[in-house]
């Protein structure tokens, strides 16, 4: 982000919206602290974004941005049993990652769990501070629309009547586009963040040199079998 009308809030503004030219994510993005997360495979070497690659790219963003830009996860398989959290104690001991991303299956961390844990760990209510913005857009492409759908988004005045349902304000929406997020990954909304320098792509490329580079043929995709 810059211009006079960049600010340093985590996740999307709600009211007003900022206009100016923003560069971190994508040119309409609101976004100034990002999270690199990856996907738990069944080995390693399927792996196509493994947990030191997340970390090598957010030490990079962070060292051209000489400020906190992108966070990193760790990566978590309970397939793999016990052996995992050897695994998990080098992530966190190493790669001081801010969290821990895994996936629910038929056998583990079935989503089915969640109401015994609800039921577990049950409180009279759990409000807006306990929401967090997701959109796994990584299938859909960019999750803009969805941010300005919950931006205009009102809770119609019927469904809080009848369900008890509270309205949806400006700084409701602050709290689940990012703000809560920043209490979780213990990130201050309010630190100054400097913009990615815009020829951040030939920054990059001296990076990787000056760290000796290590060219890989390797070739990622997705590819339909017969």
């Amino acid at each position: 982000m810059e211009g006079e009308h960049a600010h340093t809030t985590l996740g999307p503004e709600v009211e007003p919206r900022p206009r100016g030219r923003w560069i971190f994510a994508a040119p309409d993005s609101d976004t100034t602290v990002a999270v690199i997360s990856g996907i738990p495979s069944a080995t390693d070497a399927s792996n196509i974004l493994p947990p030191n690659k997340m970390a090598e790219t957010r030490n990079v963003i962070n060292r051209l941005a000489a400020s906190q830009r992108l966070i990193a996860h760790g990566l978590v398989a309970p397939n793999k049993g016990t052996s995992d959290l050897d695994e998990m104690r080098r992530q966190a001991d190493e790669l001081t990652i801010s969290a821990w991303k895994g996936y629910t299956s038929k056998s583990y961390w079935h989503p089915r769990d969640l109401e015994r844990a609800a039921k577990d760990f049950s409180r009279p209510s759990l409000g807006a501070d306990h929401v967090l913005w997701g959109t796994d857009s990584i299938w859909w492409g960019s999750p803009h629309w969805q941010i300005e759908a919950l931006r205009r988004f009102t809770m119609p005045e019927s469904l809080m009547k009848r369900f008890g349902y509270r309205p949806l304000t400006p700084d409701v929406k602050a709290l689940i586009f990012g703000l809560n997020a920043a209490r979780v990954y213990g990130i201050d909304p309010n630190a100054h963040r400097n913009p990615v320098p815009p020829d951040y792509v030939s920054k990059l490329r001296a990076a990787y040199l000056d760290e000796g580079p290590t060219p890989s043929l390797t070739q990622y995709g997705w590819v339909l079998g017969s």
